[in-house]
This record gives structure tokens, sequence and C-alpha cells, in this order.
């Protein structure tokens, strides 16, 4: 077997994944499904079992439902024919109700003498909500959780939170990855006007830095809720007339009647302005021509793992606005002095204001934070550098399995 880096492998690894295909569609099942694409490429076999609740919305409430109890008896049921003694079982799980199901999946497995992997796609809230978690409720989380072999998380922060959890399962932090070729910068020329290029072949110190043509067209791509920010953006837009805003991103049903009007309100203010293009929807063929369009991407999101969606605009070459939460929180502190964001606090209008506002101003930095973030995505957030970790993971947990039999 030979993988997409030319690398020759001795054997092909087998695995067992439990994680969710759109729809809904989100970072976690975007990962399922660029995995199976990828996988194959890397020297890994995949047997899937499909964890999605279907259906274009995901509801916060009500999640003990009947569906998806049976729902829940058909995964454990696949888990159970799919996995065998010596096999792994990669279990992905964005934490809270669905550790019920993802729990019972690990036990599931282990019964059936394969090692096993818990994949965390979340970071602050899950941090946040340990911290919060009675002894009890820890014990019995443990108790849960250990058939563990090894867990795989998006960011450093949960790594200490969870050796204190589980003190005998190994924590491997593993990134997110984004196909840098689907998602590259555009043609510099289309960033710039016609009037920059004549500048720069002969104008003074200020013609070379290049001015846009019309209104800086800032990306969003996230669920519009507030946790994403998506309240402060839709001001901090209103505000400045230099700002075009397109959003991505459906609206979850399940939120609270009060947090549902005010982003009702937020996109009645924002449609008064005739300066928001919002598209509920859009396919994974698509999405690339979107970053490739826009000359700003932000997400000042309260709480991240590491979204794909950063991933992508950073490998499209373009600056980005983002809160220092979860994998975001590890990339500034990683790159501090290799400028490829402006970093704002959570819930600061005022400050994601500025920051918008200053590179709309300033195409130059746009052009700096945008190659500096398409460097830092080629060099560790590709795909081979992605699967090797995985496969590091993989293997790690095939010695521990063997070693105790």
């Amino acid at each position: 077997m030979t993988t997409s880096t030319g690398q020759q492998l001795d054997s092909t690894i087998s695995v067992v994944l439990v994680s969710p295909l759109p729809p809904p569609l989100g970072g976690h099942t975007v990962w399922t499904s660029e995995f199976l694409a990828a996988a194959p490429l890397e020297g890994i076999h995949v047997t899937l079992v499909d964890t999605s609740p279907g259906g274009d919305q995901v509801n916060a409430r009500s999640r003990v439902r009947a569906r998806r109890v049976l729902q829940m008896a058909g995964t454990l049921w696949r888990v159970r024919a799919t996995s065998a003694r010596g096999s792994i079982v990669h279990v992905t799980t964005t934490w809270f109700w669905s550790l019920v199901r993802d729990g019972a999946c690990t036990r599931v497995a282990r019964r059936r003498g394969a090692a096993v992997v818990l994949h965390i796609h979340a970071s602050t809230n899950v941090t946040s909500s340990l911290t919060a978690t009675s002894p009890a409720a820890r014990w019995l989380l443990r108790r849960w959780l250990r058939c563990v072999d090894t867990v795989v998380v998006l960011s450093a922060e949960l790594v200490d939170p969870l050796h204190s959890l589980l003190p005998k399962a190994k924590v491997a932090v593993v990134p997110n990855w984004v196909d840098t070729e689907k998602f590259r910068p555009r043609n510099l020329e289309s960033r710039t006007s016609a009037a920059s290029a004549a500048a720069g072949a002969g104008g003074g110190a200020q013609a070379h830095a290049p001015s846009r043509i019309g209104p800086c067209r800032v990306l969003f791509v996230g669920r519009l809720m507030a946790e994403k920010g998506f309240l402060e953006l839709a001001e901090a837009v209103c505000r400045n007339e230099g700002l075009y805003l397109v959003s991505i991103g459906d609206r979850p049903s399940g939120v609270s009647d009060a947090q549902r009007t005010k982003v009702d309100s937020a996109l009645a203010t924002l449609a008064e302005t005739g300066r928001h293009e919002h598209h509920q929807a859009v396919s994974r063929a698509e999405i690339a021509d979107h970053y490739r369009s826009a000359d700003v991407f932000t997400l000042p999101s309260w709480n991240e793992g590491l979204p794909i969606s950063l991933l992508e605009a950073m490998a499209s070459g373009l600056p980005c606005v983002i809160t220092a939460v979860g994998g975001m929180a590890d990339l500034l502190a990683q790159h501090d002095g290799t400028d490829f964001a402006i970093e704002v606090p959570i819930a600061d209008t005022d400050g994601l204001a500025a920051a918008l506002s200053s590179l709309a101003r300033d195409p130059m930095q746009c052009r700096k934070l945008g190659a500096a973030g398409r460097r830092i995505v080629t060099a560790e957030h590709s795909q081979v550098a992605a699967f090797e970790r995985l496969r590091a993971v993989y293997t790690s947990v095939q010695a521990q399995r063997s070693s105790r039999r």
C-alpha cells in the first residue's frame, strides 16, 4: 500500500468509524466526509457506522426521543456487528448528551475485543463542563468511559482535564485538516483594482498598497446563533458602510425564544442596510468559491474545537478575525509573532468592529495576514500531517491491546 505522500506501508489499517454524515451540515459531519474521502489514500480502510440523526437542523432540546432511542439501538447493533478482536473502533463525539450513545459504543466495542479511540469534536465548552461537574458525576463519567484506550482532542486545553478524568487513557492532540488544493487563494488581480496595479508600476510609496473595489466582503461560516458571535458581528457590520457580510449557516431549532428574537432582529437590521447576503446551506463543491470571493473571514465564537471553516479560510489566503478559544487559541499561541489573524475578545462588539474596519482600510495588511495563514495551514494542517498523527494513534492503541492479551 502506498500513501498519497508516496510512502510504502506494510499493511492497511482497518478502522470502524462511528461518526455522523450530513445532514445536518456542520464541522463534525464535514470532518466525517473528509475523513472517508482521504483515509483510503493514506492506507486506512474504513467501515462507517453513521450516527447522524438526519434532517437539516440540530435540535438542542428534547434530545431523548423515541426515534433517537431506536437510532441508538441500531448504532450499537452495527458497532457490535462490525467490530472484532484486534480491530480499531474510532468513535467521534461532541460530548454532553451524545456521550450516552458514544460511551455505550465504546463499551460494546471493548466487549468485542477491539481497541477504542474516542475523538472529541469540541473544546472550550467541554473544559467548562468538566470544571463544573460534581465529584459524583465525574465518578460516573469515568466509569462510563473507562473502556477508552486513547482520547483524541482538537486542542491542547483539553489534555489536562481529560487526564484527570481518564488517568489510564492516553490523550493525543490531532488538529483538524483541510484540502489545501481545493481551498486556495484567488488570483491577486481579482482582489485589487486596476488603478492599484497601475499605481504599483509607477506611483509613490503610498501607491504600493492595493485598494479594493466596493465594500470589504466579510465571510462568516457557522450557525446563526449567539454562541458563534453572530449578534456582535451583525452589529459591527451595521456600523460600517464599508463592510458587506456574507453568512453561510442555518438557524438551529431548539434555541430559546429570546435567542431566536435576537437573531431575527439582527437579520432584519442587516437586511435594511442592503449589505448582507445569506446562504442557509452551501454544497462542499461550492463553498471554496465563497472563500475565494471574500476579503476577510471572521469567527468571533464564544467556544470552539478547531473549526474547519477557519482552516479553510486560512488555506484560501484570507485574513482572519477570531477569538482565542479552543483550537483557535492554540493557533494564536503557537504562532505568536507570526501574524495570520487579529484576535478580539469574546462578545466584544467594539473590538470586532475595529478589527474588521482596520482590515477594510488596509488591503496590504490583508495580503500579509492571508499569506501567513496559508503557510501555516500548508505546513501543519494538511491531510498528510493529520493522517500521520492519526496513524500513530492507531498503531499505539493496537500495541496497547496486543500487550494486554
